[in-house]
């Protein structure tokens, strides 16, 4: 939040932003957020948790300026940088894991995510 165009102008000295999402999606699965205006902000993570948004969509939200939500999409723009950066071999990496399962594993794993989703 420091990094912030908002937290310049009002020379905030300490403050964060720490995301857990999944790597290849973008999933937000848990947001800390410490530094002024924190309960404002939390609860468009716990929207995006609670309703399957990604950091992805995040992203393209067009934010007010200058605030301190500013730096949602600072985190955003970090984790597409990151991510669509080593995409190529991410990728290859998982289909590789993916197609190396025998075939009755994969028939097993897919009934089962659809037994589990029919519960």
């Amino acid at each position: 939040m420091t990094q912030t165009d908002r937290g310049y102008t009002d020379d905030l000295q300490q403050g964060f932003i720490i995301v857990d999402a999944i790597r290849l999606t973008g999933k937000v699965l848990a947001a800390t957020i410490v530094g002024p205006r924190a309960s404002e902000m939390i609860s468009l993570f716990s929207l995006a948790i609670q309703e399957g948004i990604s950091l992805y969509k995040l992203y393209r939200i067009v934010y007010p300026y200058p605030t301190f939500s500013s730096g949602i999409q600072k985190v955003a723009d970090a984790f597409l940088r990151d991510t669509l950066t080593g995409l190529r071999g991410e990728l290859g990496t998982y289909l590789r894991y993916r197609l190396a399962r025998p075939p009755a594993q994969r028939a097993e794993h897919a009934t089962g995510a659809i037994r589990a989703s029919q519960s």
